[in-house]
């Protein structure tokens, strides 16, 4: 294996800014083959990468190539695949925000379902709230699902499909995700006002907000069973009665919603 990718990737051509990209500050994995190459798709992001500029159907464009453009955000999500000859990285899509948001930092965090192809990008750091981005995946470019989404990205054998933006007011929106192997219930803790929202079916329908006791930070981390049954979210600054801190607690999924098992 090779250890210099992040050379190939933070590489002046693909990034003009010179300032520090942050590329590699959140990552994933499918690892459903691509392309016959005995390897998955690998995601990275860069939310600090910077002067970066879009057209209105997600093509990426640098400022220093360019004169006019659409959209100007910030961040990054590189996809790549693997060159089996040299088991080197070859860029396949880089995405950018398909919104403007003034300080935001596209690809905070990513979440990548293998089985369901569904990417999720979080963009934290705007001066007003969180927001998560959400994306299908294929390896089939001639996918008819992809044909009613409006921004759709190609490249050999890949299509990337925008689906629909979610946020809940929170500046930290987007700071957690998880979802369940089928990838019909979605997790997001906003940990700054105390909050997990959860959404159901591959359409994204809001279905349930769960709250902490406010100021614990809960919703720093959420992980929920391959199945849905379980939902663990962390509250790791509540204060406990022998004043250590950190909580974790545990929903079960019945018919009227997750309710609180365990703490």
């Amino acid at each position: 294996s090779r250890s210099d990718w992040s050379s190939d990737v933070c590489s002046s051509d693909l990034f003009p800014s010179h300032d520090s990209t942050q590329f590699g500050y959140a990552v994933g994995y499918s690892d459903v083959e691509f392309n016959n190459t005995g390897f998955g798709l690998l995601f990275a992001s860069a939310p600090n990468a910077n002067n970066i500029f879009t057209t209105s159907t997600g093509v990426i464009k640098y400022a220093s190539r360019i004169a006019t453009s659409t959209t100007s955000s910030n961040g990054l999500v590189k996809i790549s695949s693997v060159d089996p000859l040299i088991v080197g990285e070859v860029t396949q899509i880089v995405l950018s925000s398909p919104s403007v948001s003034i300080g935001g930092k596209f690809g905070k965090v990513i979440h990548v379902n293998t089985v369901t192809g569904s990417l999720l990008v979080s963009e934290i750091g705007s001066a007003s709230t969180g927001t998560v981005h959400c994306y299908s995946f294929y390896t089939d470019t001639t996918n008819q699902q992809v044909t009613n989404s409006t921004q759709v990205v190609t490249s050999d054998r890949l299509v990337v499909a925008y689906k629909k933006s979610l946020t809940n007011g929170s500046i930290s929106f987007g700071t957690a995700l998880a979802t369940t192997k089928n990838g019909l219930t979605t997790v997001i803790g906003s940990p700054n006002n105390s909050k997990v929202e959860i959404y159901t079916n591959e359409n994204l329908t809001y279905y349930q907000t769960l709250s902490g006791l406010g100021n614990d930070n809960f919703g720093e981390k959420v992980a929920v069973s391959t199945d849905g049954s379980y939902l663990l979210v962390s509250a790791p600054a509540h204060i406990n009665d022998n004043n250590s801190f950190g909580r974790v607690y545990v929903y079960k999924k019945s018919n009227s919603g997750y309710l609180l098992d365990q703490i």
